[in-house]
């Protein structure tokens, strides 16, 4: 169900032609709104949640660009655009989210929305694996045996850097 005045906030802001995180009298909690994202979303209000978690991505909430940029990917409650998707991953991988960093790493082993580059695809794989997960080196074994040994040392290289 989505939280009573989360639609006349959204409204509001669309009418007014101002951004949420713009206008002090307006000011949201990022954290307050992607939890309404989450809220919407369960609900089965997917353009509502999309445009929540856009809210909350656009202030600053990273768990909340890598769920838009899941939407986006999938398209469930916005176009479906793997353009977008990667461009959001990115914003969250490059500010350290493990799981962006995997997708973004996955998506350009497969060329998904992004050129398919298998260096670039190590290094996010890498930076998600740097992070103590165990998850992404299932991934980054594929990538490394579809890699030349030469490949391989630039990838690793380039993580040094």
């Amino acid at each position: 169900m989505v939280p009573r005045g989360f639609t006349m906030v959204v409204v509001l802001s669309l009418a007014l032609g101002v951004g949420l995180t713009t206008n002090p009298a307006l000011s949201i909690d990022p954290e307050e709104v992607f939890i309404e994202g989450l809220e919407a979303y369960d609900g089965g209000y997917l353009k509502e949640a999309a445009a929540a978690f856009r809210q909350a991505a656009d202030a600053g909430h990273r768990e909340a660009l890598v769920v838009l940029a899941g939407l986006a990917l999938d398209g469930r409650g916005v176009r479906q655009d793997p353009a977008r998707a990667a461009r959001l991953y990115r914003r969250a991988a490059e500010n350290g989210d493990a799981l962006a960093q995997l997708n973004l790493g996955d998506l350009y082993s497969r060329g998904l929305g992004v050129p398919r580059d298998r260096l670039e695809a190590h290094y996010w794989l890498s930076r998600a694996a740097g992070q103590g997960r165990q998850w992404p080196l299932a991934r980054l074994r594929e990538i490394e045996a579809a890699m030349t040994p030469a490949e391989v040392v630039q990838a690793r290289r380039r993580l040094g850097d």
